[in-house]
């Protein structure tokens, strides 16, 4: 089974109820990450990233994935995604795509 898990070579510190995330490559990057679980809570079996594509395939909720990558719950969400990482190998070594 293959699991797309964005996180890359990102790291996060917690401080009370606050996540902190420092992201390899760039704030784009950070925010790309976040929506992707986003995506995946609101269509868990139809993942779509991004504004763009959703306006193209008539996605309604939009809106959704956007306030949930925004808020703390994005930022839970991207924290999991850093602990599967983590927990595949810290530190992680290579990122590769496909």
């Amino acid at each position: 089974m293959f699991k797309r898990v964005p996180f890359s070579k990102s790291t996060y510190t917690t401080q009370g109820s606050e996540i902190l995330f420092t992201c390899h490559h760039s704030p784009n990057d950070y925010y790309g990450n976040k929506v992707h679980p986003c995506a995946g809570k609101n269509f868990p079996d139809n993942v779509y990233l991004g504004a763009n594509c959703a306006r193209e395939t008539h996605v309604s909720t939009w809106e959704n994935i956007q306030q949930c990558a925004n808020s703390t719950d994005g930022e839970r969400l991207l924290m999991a995604h850093g602990q599967t990482t983590n927990a595949f190998q810290n530190p992680l070594i290579s990122v590769r795509t496909l």
